[in-house]
Order: structure tokens, then C-alpha cells, then sequence
């Protein structure tokens, strides 16, 4: 639609019936809403997997999809690691090229707690024990 609207703009203005400044204008206004619509939907794609993500029994199940897609951000460093939904007090930082001194070798994984409403009525230091299981579903 932009495009369109972009040709026949360029048309007008090379005939001389309108000023290119007003088109070059809603144009940047244009992109500019296209771009807040789409931080609003990364927004909402990311609260619909929260709640898809939500568990009661303390268990976290994190699918990691695209992984060859996110090996290839982490290598162009666009983005160091991947955050698992966020849960109760806690969610799983992951870092697929590594964290520090063994860079391109290992992968880190790490538990990350968070300040909450019901802190003051939780056991501290937090003292229940977090597993890993890493599955392979590629075959």
C-alpha cells in the first residue's frame, strides 16, 4: 500500500500538481506507525507465550524454536542470549555461544530470580533445586 501510494506520488509530483515535501512527509509518518505496530505485536506475541508458558506446579517447559536463526544472531552478536518466560519469581537465561572465556565452545545456562509481590512471605535464600534437560528434537 505504502508502495503504491508512493509511485502515484512520485507521478504527481513529477507533473507538477503537487509538492513532494507533504508526500515525503506522510510517508515518514507512515513508516513510523508501521514500525510502532510492529513493536506492538512483538508486545502482544510475547504476553500470549507468557500465559501459553504459565505453570502452577513449579515446572518450566521451554520449547526453543529457530534455533539454527537465533545461533545466527548470537554469532553476528544482534543478540547474546535468549530469556525463557518469565514465571513466578524465576525464568532461564540462555547463551548459545557462550558467556565469557570459552566463547564459541560452550553454551551457559542460568537461572535469573526476580523481586515479587509475595517476597516477603517466600523461604530465603531460595533454596529449591533447578534441573536442566536439554532434548534434542531435531530427528
Amino acid at each position: 500500500m505504502v508502495d503504491e501510494y508512493n509511485k502515484s506520488s512520485e507521478l504527481d509530483c513529477t507533473q507538477g500538481q503537487m509538492s513532494c515535501e507533504p508526500t515525503n512527509t506522510c510517508i515518514k509518518k507512515i513508516k513510523f506507525d508501521q514500525d510502532e505496530c510492529k513493536k506492538v505485536l512483538q508486545q502482544l506475541t510475547q504476553q500470549l507465550e507468557n500465559v501459553h508458558y504459565t505453570s502452577y506446579d513449579g515446572t518450566l517447559i521451554w520449547k526453543i524454536t529457530n534455533v539454527d536463526q537465533k545461533f545466527a544472531e548470537v554469532q553476528s552478536e544482534k543478540q547474546t542470549s535468549i530469556m525463557s518466560p518469565t514465571g513466578y519469581k524465576m525464568c532461564a537465561s540462555l547463551f548459545l555461544n557462550e558467556n565469557g572465556d570459552a566463547e564459541c565452545t560452550h553454551m551457559s545456562i542460568f537461572s535469573i530470580l526476580f523481586k515479587g509481590d509475595y517476597d516477603a512471605i517466600l523461604w530465603w535464600p531460595f533454596y529449591i533445586p533447578v534441573v536442566y534437560c536439554l532434548f534434542d528434537q531435531t530427528g
